[in-house]
């Protein structure tokens, strides 16, 4: 699956909105919205590593109904911005950490 259907497939599965993306990720929203156009993450192996690494993880959340994914119908735009921004850092650290811990 490209990168551009499972953003597609995290939006609908995961009630979010581009903006809810620009936030998980930290990216731009010119950046997210040319991959929900079909551009591939680019930079440097470790700025793609991140982003399918954030992807990964957002998925899985998704999937396994954790965290508050997929996200309530009718909440506020603040609402929204905290919860996406406070579950992406909380759970991309600790992502991290433990590949590290494996590694």
């Amino acid at each position: 699956m490209t990168v551009q259907e499972r953003l597609h497939k995290a939006m609908t599965e995961g009630n979010l909105t581009p903006s809810d993306l620009m936030r998980w990720f930290d990216r731009p929203m010119s950046t997210v919205r040319d991959w929900l156009e079909g551009a591939q993450p680019t930079g440097g192996a470790g700025d793609v590593k991140e982003v399918m690494r954030a992807l990964d993880v957002l998925e899985r959340l998704i999937k396994k109904k954790l965290e508050g994914f997929p996200l309530p119908n009718r909440k506020h735009r603040r609402w929204r911005l905290r919860h996406v921004l406070d579950a992406g850092k909380r759970l991309l650290v600790d992502d991290v950490q433990n590949d590290a811990r494996r590694g």
